[in-house]
């Protein structure tokens, strides 16, 4: 998992999720911990104003273990991938 983490550290463009409030961010954290699902919390990106000021960086293959077990929980969340093309955050198609 450690390794894992320090390739999520080095990739800024990997996915991000964001939380209504820092506890949810935190209680998933957790919650992908348990479930041996490497994540990093981060800082949110000065682009994004949405949000608690802090997101989950996960990797995309992740994404729909990920999506299925925060369906679960009452939280708001949004998915964000970043646009190469674009150079700049984009939400994604479905809100988590």
């Amino acid at each position: 998992m450690e390794e894992a983490k320090k390739r999520l550290w080095k990739n800024a463009m990997c996915p991000i999720i964001t939380f209504a409030s820092y506890q949810e961010a935190i209680a998933a954290e957790y919650l992908l911990i348990e479930e041996q699902i490497p994540c990093l919390v981060v800082p949110l990106p000065p682009s994004l104003r949405a949000g608690c000021g802090i997101a989950l960086r996960i990797f995309l293959e992740d994404v729909p273990r990920i999506q299925s077990l925060i369906a679960k929980q009452p939280w708001q969340v949004i998915y964000y991938t970043w646009e190469v093309s674009l150079a700049e955050w984009q939400v994604c198609a479905f809100v988590m």
